[in-house]
């Protein structure tokens, strides 16, 4: 009558029921945070979409995420320390996976703090790292994001639009000096920038 009614079992000893227990509660307690987990990521995504919405109103909101590093940190440069109130010299910027949750994110860059560089030296060759990171946003473009200690300078090859095949530099020798200065290669180096209007980066806060 009893086991008609109600849910029950039957155990051998004591040792017997309390296994049994276990594995109930263990089965209650792994279901419990399978819900918690989703809502996180639920409640995580939520707010990036917001963010990327609404930027200087979820401005420093804290997130869960997981992630991956990506390739190696580099030094922040000295304008987006000054812009975002890093010290210059003491923070790194690394590239990263987002890996939960899984969307659409305009978010490459984490921006690393000194007091979190062993976060990221201690798990940057790692598949995933769950962490806790602050939302940044800046309303003035940031040019560079890695330091340069020293200058560079960067240039491409490009077609020339203007070339005509007929002023090959081997053809203009047999002509007089001054027609050298009309030399017009068939392939000419120049440069580019594509500027942005804003930025939006992580701070890395601390594993999880």
């Amino acid at each position: 009558m009893l086991k008609e009614k109600h849910t029950v079992d039957f155990y051998r000893d004591p040792k017997d029921i309390v296994d049994k227990l276990k594995n109930r509660l263990s089965d209650i307690l792994i279901d419990t945070q399978l819900e918690d987990n989703n809502e996180k990521v639920n409640a995580t995504t939520h707010l990036l979409e917001k963010f990327h919405l609404l930027p200087k109103k979820f401005n420093n909101r804290e997130v869960r995420l997981k992630i991956k590093f990506l390739d190696d940190a580099f030094p922040l440069s000295k304008q987006a320390c000054n812009l975002l109130g890093y010290n210059f010299g003491e923070t790194l910027c690394s590239s990263f996976e987002l890996i939960e949750p899984s969307i659409d994110s305009e978010i490459k860059h984490i921006i690393i703090s000194e007091d979190a560089t062993d976060i990221y030296f201690d798990n940057k060759e790692n598949q995933e790292i769950e962490i806790i990171a602050r939302l940044l946003f800046s309303s003035e473009r940031i040019s560079r994001l890695k330091a340069i200690f020293s200058d560079k300078e960067y240039s491409y090859k490009v077609k020339n639009p203007d070339y005509n095949p007929n002023n090959d530099m081997h053809k203009l020798l047999n002509r007089s000096y001054s027609d050298l200065f009309s030399y017009n290669p068939e392939y000419i180096t120049e440069t580019e920038t594509i500027k942005s209007d804003s930025m939006l980066l992580l701070s890395l806060s601390r594993k999880v």
